[in-house]
């Protein structure tokens, strides 16, 4: 299991109206057979906005959730 660990320069009421960029060590998207790799998510008012490995910054990101890589 992985842990997450969340950073906000936004309260978290307004977590809906600003952009939060997801870093995800290894994406699968439901379609393909294997895992993507490392790939970032944008989301915008609550949805999907954009997932590549690098996604642009809006001005309005308030928050960004960012993998912890341990061993247990």
């Amino acid at each position: 299991m992985s842990q997450i660990q969340v950073a906000a320069s936004e309260p978290a009421a307004n977590s809906l109206r600003a952009s939060t960029v997801l870093q995800c060590g290894n994406v699968w998207d439901g379609q393909s057979d294997n895992p993507l790799g490392p790939m970032e998510i944008l989301v915008q008012d609550g949805k999907i906005a954009d997932m590549d490995r690098k996604v642009a910054r809006p001005l309005d990101t308030g928050s960004w959730i960012q993998p912890i890589h341990w061993e247990g």
